[in-house]
């Protein structure tokens, strides 16, 4: 899964120093999973728990964005973990700050787009809301 989240972030967001760390030390697990299942589960609450009073694309959307912003606060919570060194010290890495903001907003980016897919593929057998987006 390491290899998995290098791939999706170190085309994007790479720094010699932060991405050596988080690669060598199996740190890109962690934010891949937030943005897979984070929106998997928010697809699945809204496809087959949340019955909604109006079938309408917005609250579809709040569940899509509600996943999104769950995933982004989880990646930013392991990212200051994770880079707790680097981020202490500021006077000699002074990028860190930027690596992690930098990191969480793909991180947004790429949880809104697991969220669409996934939500095409949860309704597919949903009882509820299953006309939903569309």
């Amino acid at each position: 899964m390491n290899n998995f989240g290098a791939m999706l972030y170190e085309w994007i967001v790479y720094d010699p120093v932060y991405s050596g760390h988080m690669f060598t030390n199996g740190h890109y697990a962690g934010p891949a999973l937030a943005v897979i299942l984070i929106p998997l589960l928010a697809a699945v609450v809204f496809y087959y728990i949340w019955n909604p009073l109006y079938g309408d694309w917005q609250q579809w959307l709040l569940s899509i964005a509600g996943g999104m912003v769950v995933s982004g606060i989880v990646v930013y919570s392991l990212l200051s973990n994770y880079l707790a060194k680097f981020l202490v010290n500021s006077k000699e890495y002074p990028n860190a700050g930027g690596y992690q903001w930098e990191f969480t907003l793909w991180s947004l980016l790429l949880a809104l787009i697991a969220g669409i897919i996934w939500s095409f593929i949860v309704k597919w057998k949903s009882s509820k809301n299953k006309y939903q987006p569309l």
